[in-house]
């Protein structure tokens, strides 16, 4: 097999369309927009390589870098953690050659890693193809088949405990309202910081050294550079009982993918009223009527408290990982 031509970074049209060409599996997390809110919201560098070979094959592999270090002290991740799967993408099935020939280009990077999050339906390949000194952060995807419409999702998919959360909401009278502007952002961001403080209470945290480490996970600007460059791509779904807000959702679309991304909510009054599972449930509902094919659950870790939430409405678990890949900058991993 021929080296391939290597272009970076990736160029949009070459990207979008690959994107195009599967849009029902692609999440919004693997498109052009999701890297241009990367780059946004961590004020990063994008470095995404597109790799063109003689047979016509073309993959892209979304990355972004940071602009304060040294490329020989840098990372550069595809994404970084908390912002999705970033992978590889390309057209129809990964071959292992073409797989091997991308982790030699990345291992030959002026950087001091580089971290990749593959499609987990590519993970195998990635594994057979990693050398031994790659470390592995396991993950998991939840991804729920929209397939037979919503009736037969309600019945089939979902459990009776979940069901029972969608009935109680609805008997508690929670008022609905879908945004797709970004107007609602500010209600979201003060949820978030409240739960912020009642993490730091809970867990016996410093309060300053919670709210640091939780602008360093997810500043201002990460929330707001997802709304600025998806627009109505972004929807936020708010519920409120007796005029006042108490949940809000963010979910992500494209194509006929939607994601789950984020919650923030009132704990208590959330809690009592089921509003995140009604959220949810409305947007899967949502996504049903609108011909959608996939709802996922997004990228997590396996075994916590909100991955057994998101198990109640039905998803096929897909295991796999990220890996740090070493470079050719200064060895050792952060």
């Amino acid at each position: 097999m021929t080296a391939p031509e290597i272009v970076s970074p990736a160029p949009r049209d070459a990207w979008q369309s690959i994107v195009d060409s599967d849009v029902a599996a692609t999440p919004v997390s693997q498109t052009p927009q999701w890297r241009d809110a990367v780059c946004g919201a961590r004020r990063g560098r994008d470095v995404s390589r597109l790799y063109r070979w003689d047979d016509g094959t073309s993959l892209v592999v979304p990355l972004v870098r940071g602009r304060l270090r040294p490329a020989a002290m840098a990372e550069q991740s595809s994404w970084p953690l908390g912002w999705g799967i970033g992978g590889a993408l390309t057209r129809g099935d990964l071959r292992e050659d073409k797989a091997a020939a991308v982790v030699r280009d990345l291992m030959a990077q002026p950087v001091r890693s580089t971290y990749l999050r593959p499609d987990p339906r590519d993970d195998a390949v990635w594994r057979a193809v990693l050398p031994p000194t790659v470390v592995a952060n396991p993950r998991m995807m939840q991804v729920l088949d929209l397939s037979g419409g919503f009736g037969h999702v309600w019945k089939h998919r979902y459990t009776s405990a979940r069901r029972n959360d969608v009935r109680r909401a609805e008997r508690a009278g929670l008022d609905i309202e879908v945004d797709d502007t970004g107007r609602s952002l500010p209600l979201f961001e003060q949820f978030y910081r409240q739960a912020v403080d009642r993490w730091a209470r809970r867990d016996g945290v410093p309060l300053a050294r919670a709210r640091w480490q939780a602008w360093r996970r997810n500043p201002p600007r990460k929330f707001a550079a997802v709304v600025r460059h998806l627009g109505p791509a972004c929807r936020l779904w708010v519920a409120s009982l007796r005029g006042e807000p108490v949940a809000v959702t963010m979910m992500l679309h494209q194509g006929t993918h939607v994601t789950y991304w984020q919650s923030a909510m009132d704990k208590e009054i959330a809690a009592r009223s089921c509003a995140v599972p009604y959220l949810v449930s409305l947007a899967i509902e949502r996504a049903c009527a609108e011909g959608g094919a996939w709802f996922s659950f997004g990228d997590t870790h396996p075994g916590t408290s909100v991955t057994r939430f998101k198990t109640g409405f039905g998803p096929t678990e897909h295991h796999s990982a990220g890996y740090w890949i070493p470079g050719a900058g200064r060895s050792g991993r952060r």
